[in-house]
């Protein structure tokens, strides 16, 4: 009866091809540590050395065969827990190829594009959205407009990976992988998208403070590469702060708890676009002449913004002192700079 049950138990396996495993024995165990482990530790040397970077061509193919050595060594252990291993380093092996593709300088490329809105197509489709069905469905149905980026901003080799693996490219960008989180390729891939709107963060900053502090000619000609890289700046704003929202929340890389921080920023540099920078070049020269109320009546004394707090004199003595161009959408410029200086004062 015992045979039967072995042999029914056989071919009911051999037919189905269910592979029962077997536990790992302290001896199993003793081999991995010493025989796979000795290969991993080879392993883990190139990957301190070139930290990050891609691997020139010869070490690329030592280490591809030492993952196959790797893999092998836990396939003739054949228990449990060396197969699992064995699984998670046949992961690891196709990230680090994808990863040697030089894919991460193209997403980061594909990400700018969207910012910078260099490609009109990449409007048309939601490459940022934090639901991976439509994340999905944007990269699926954006095939072409992403095709259309890449073979202009990526390397060959990038190019080449997509073109024959882009369903399996998407399924990494889009599908969390099992394990523990925030290890991987699908992880750094999706942070790549963080990178930019930090440093566009900046950017815009400076160009805000451009505006309403303006800088004199003689310092424009003097700094005029510096101030002529972020005049030139056309990120789309919204999109930036959309996602670096979302960064601060879902992110690997940046600290959680500073959307409402970011909410404000961004909320005030949305601003920009309607600076009028003569408005603000003309209280610059009204600051510096220190008038008072033997010019305009309604100037009590030399104090610097305070005459603004009273919108009808700031508009009196900005009419007297100010070219034309200045007063243009006065009450809106008013508004937001008086509210500007109401915000310091209460902070002191």
């Amino acid at each position: 009866m015992y045979i039967l049950f072995i042999l029914c138990l056989y071919v009911f396996n051999h037919t189905f091809g269910i592979q029962i495993l077997k536990n790992c024995t302290p001896s199993d165990r003793q081999i991995a540590q010493d025989k796979c482990g000795a290969i991993e530790e080879l392993l883990d040397s190139y990957f301190e050395k070139y930290d990050g970077q891609i691997p020139p061509e010869d070490v690329k193919e030592n280490m591809t065969d030492l993952y196959k050595n790797i893999m092998e060594c836990y396939e003739m252990i054949g228990c449990q827990e060396a197969l699992e291993s064995k699984m998670n380093f046949e992961v690891e092996f196709e990230n680090w190829s994808i990863f040697n593709t030089g894919i991460k300088d193209c997403m980061a490329e594909f990400y700018g594009a969207i910012y910078e809105e260099r490609y009109n197509c990449t409007n048309e489709f939601e490459w940022f959205s934090t639901d991976p069905s439509t994340k999905r469905d944007a990269y699926l149905n954006g095939k072409s407009c992403f095709f259309e980026v890449t073979s202009i901003e990526c390397s060959n080799s990038s190019q080449n990976y997509l073109t024959t693996n882009y369903n399996k490219f998407v399924d990494l960008l889009t599908q969390k992988p099992d394990g523990p989180a925030c290890e991987g390729l699908h992880y750094e891939l999706n942070d790549l998208k963080c990178n930019q709107p930090i440093s566009t963060l900046f950017t815009q900053t400076f160009s805000f403070f451009g505006k309403v502090m303006p800088m004199g000619e003689d310092k424009k000609s003097e700094y005029k590469e510096v101030y002529d890289f972020f005049e030139q700046d056309k990120t789309n704003k919204t999109i930036t702060c959309m996602v670096l929202n979302d960064c601060f929340k879902t992110s690997c890389t940046f600290p959680k708890g500073m959307e409402q921080m970011i909410g404000t920023v961004c909320k005030e540099l949305k601003k920009m676009d309607n600076v009028n920078e003569h408005f603000f070049e003309c209280m610059k020269s009204i600051l510096s002449q220190k008038l008072n109320g033997t010019v305009y009546s309604c100037i009590q004394k030399e104090s610097g913004l305070d005459f603004f707090k009273d919108k009808d004199c700031a508009k009196e003595v900005m009419t007297g002192e100010c070219p034309e161009e200045a007063l243009v959408d006065f009450d809106n410029q008013w508004k937001w700079t008086s509210e500007i200086v109401n915000k310091k004062e209460n902070k002191n």
